[in-house]
């Protein structure tokens, strides 16, 4: 039921802060991301202090075939998880990098 009622909210950044830990994992497991909001880089980080892993981004100097900024999320699990980003800007490619990353975890965490 508490499934249920996350999935039925048109829930935003907000409310994702007070929702409860255990709550959050919930949340985690069901959400489909989507650019409505959230701040990727600041959920990821979330989910890294709480799961106690470390997220470390590393921009790349050269740009993609197609000119845009790139960016490496390295998340510290066991096995540790590199994740790629492109945009516009470093940080474009670093909230991309962020979600990618969110969708691996969100993947590899499902039961």
């Amino acid at each position: 039921q508490i499934v249920y009622f996350i999935q039925t909210l048109n829930m935003n950044y907000y409310f994702m802060l007070i929702l409860s830990d255990s709550l959050k994992s919930l949340f985690f497991q069901t959400v489909v991301f989507k650019n409505n909001g959230v701040n990727f880089v600041q959920f990821l980080q979330e989910i890294a202090t709480e799961q106690q892993f470390e997220v470390t981004y590393v921009d790349i100097e050269e740009k993609s075939v197609t000119g845009q900024h790139q960016c490496l999320v390295q998340l510290s699990t066991l096995p540790v998880a590199v994740c790629h980003g492109c945009g516009n800007s470093s940080k474009e490619a670093q909230t991309a990098a962020a979600l990618n990353a969110l969708e691996y975890l969100k993947i590899m965490t499902r039961k």
